[in-house]
């Protein structure tokens, strides 16, 4: 696997953003605190940024903000850009593109701004499918049903291919955790 991750400057690190992405329900957070963990284990430079969107969920505020998509994106992006230089690797449990879905059925200009913050950032993107045999869809802080989660997946897959991002695809949050390790080790090389 080769990656278009940048060389890390002698002054300044150059944070790489590894996001989980997916449908709702898709082992996201999962994968993300499970590859931190891995990432933490083994000494490095790294953070895991929660989804911006769980703090709406939890404070009541989802549904109010759900269509403003340039505030849901800019809060995000700020938690991305605190860190970015001062830790080698930031882990999420979502990507910019989530938002960028989201708005492009309201706002047009909230859609183009996601995309030029998404422009701004070093990220490698892991677009996760539930691994069905193995894991039951849970419905606790999902708006969305099982076939909304997956029909919400597929969509976010058009949207990183008509944008023209680059991913990879995998079933389950192991595989996703795998790709991370790599990814990381690969960075790690280029490093020396």
């Amino acid at each position: 696997m080769t990656t278009d991750i940048k060389k890390t400057n002698a002054n300044k690190k150059e944070t790489l953003i590894i996001a989980f992405i997916g449908g709702p329900g898709v082992g996201k957070t999962t994968a993300a605190l499970g590859a931190a963990y891995e990432f933490k284990k083994r000494s490095l430079s790294v953070e895991y940024v929660e989804e911006f969107c769980n703090h709406l969920f939890y404070t009541d505020q989802l549904m109010k903000n759900l269509n403003n998509q340039a505030y849901i994106a800019s809060q995000q992006y700020q938690r991305y850009f605190d860190l970015l230089g001062k830790v080698d690797y930031i882990i999420t449990d979502t990507g910019l593109e989530i938002c960028a879905l989201h708005a492009r059925k309201e706002d047009k200009v909230a859609e183009e701004l996601v995309w030029y913050l998404r422009g701004r950032l070093n990220q490698f993107t892991i677009l996760v499918e539930r691994d069905e045999k193995k894991v039951k869809y849970e419905t606790d802080s999902r708006v969305e049903n099982e076939d909304e989660s997956k029909s919400f997946g597929q969509k976010l897959e058009d949207v990183l291919k008509e944008n023209g991002c680059q991913y990879v695809k995998v079933v389950g949050t192991d595989e996703a955790i795998s790709v991370a390790l790599r990814v990381m080790e690969e960075c790690e090389r280029n490093k020396r």
